[in-house]
């Protein structure tokens, strides 16, 4: 399986909030960087990542893709998406993410991300 091909394999876990189908996919000393409206955040390994991303993904009732690209591109994958949140007491809520993935060994070992963060549509 190509980097694009991992990347969307993440993209659609994330999206079906799969924890245990998006773990082995990232090595053990992954590191997600972050630059989002609230500022700049930076977690440092698998595990607290998976913490994380399962304490942003639970709040929401349901969670849609509704744009996305994956290619490879100098050296590293680029990963875009637009996702489409609905809260339970916010209603709907759109982000579009930009992504710069890094792979080893057929596991990402850091995301570089860029966040819009979350806007009504």
């Amino acid at each position: 399986m190509d980097s694009p091909e991992l990347a969307r394999r993440y993209l659609d876990a994330f999206v079906a909030r799969d924890y245990d189908g998006a773990r082995p996919l990232l090595a053990d000393d992954f590191c997600l960087r972050d630059l989002s409206p609230g500022g700049f955040t930076q977690v440092d390994g698998a595990d607290a990542a998976m913490v994380g991303l399962r304490e942003f993904l639970d709040m929401f009732a349901s969670i849609d893709i509704l744009e996305a690209d994956a290619y490879e591109v100098a050296g590293v994958t680029y990963l875009r998406a637009r996702v489409h949140f609905l809260h339970a007491e916010a209603g709907e809520r759109m982000l579009e993410q930009h992504h710069i993935l890094r792979f080893d060994d057929g596991r990402i070992t850091g995301i570089d991300q860029l966040c819009t963060g979350l806007h009504a549509p």
